[in-house]
C-alpha cells in the first residue's frame, strides 16, 4: 500500500510539472501575433470583411474593423482540413517545436496558403457555391 502511495505521489507531481509545461506553451501560442499582418490594412480595405462570414466561427460576431479582422486572422487557430503542414508552421515559426518540421522556405508559404483558402472559401460561401466556411465546423 505505501509503494502505491509513493508511486501516486511521483505522479502527481508529474502532473503538475506537466501543467505547468502545458500553461507556459498555451500563453506562448496565445501571445503569438503575425506583425506582417498590420501592413495588410490598405489591401483589406476593399475587402468583404464585415460580414457574417468574416466571423470567427459563424457564432462570434465579425470584426468590425480592419485592426479587428487582422487580429482575428492572426490568431492560432488549427484546423483539421487544413493539413499538418498550415497548422504547423504558425508554431515552427514562433519556435515552440523542438526541431524544425518544415522546410524555412516552406513555413511563410504554408501560412500565406491559410489565408489564401480561407479567402477563397469566404467567396465562394459569398457566391453560394459553399453553404459556409469549412473551419467553422
Amino acid at each position: 500500500m505505501n509503494t502505491l502511495k509513493s508511486d501516486i505521489k511521483v505522479w502527481q507531481n508529474e502532473l503538475a510539472l506537466k501543467a505547468g509545461q502545458r500553461q507556459s506553451v498555451r500563453d506562448t501560442i496565445e501571445s503569438w501575433l503575425c506583425l506582417e499582418a498590420l501592413t495588410w490594412e490598405p489591401w483589406l480595405a476593399g475587402q468583404d470583411m464585415f460580414d457574417q462570414l468574416s466571423s470567427l466561427n459563424g457564432k462570434r460576431p465579425s470584426p468590425q474593423t480592419v485592426g479587428e479582422f487582422i487580429r482575428q486572422e492572426s490568431l492560432y487557430q488549427p484546423d483539421i482540413n487544413d493539413g499538418v503542414r498550415v497548422n504547423i508552421a504558425p508554431l515552427q515559426r514562433a519556435g515552440l517545436l523542438t526541431a524544425d518540421v518544415l522546410v524555412a522556405k516552406d513555413v511563410e508559404k504554408a501560412i500565406a496558403d491559410r489565408a489564401a483558402w480561407r479567402d477563397d472559401e469566404r467567396r465562394w460561401c459569398r457566391q453560394g457555391k459553399l453553404p459556409k466556411p469549412g473551419w467553422w465546423e
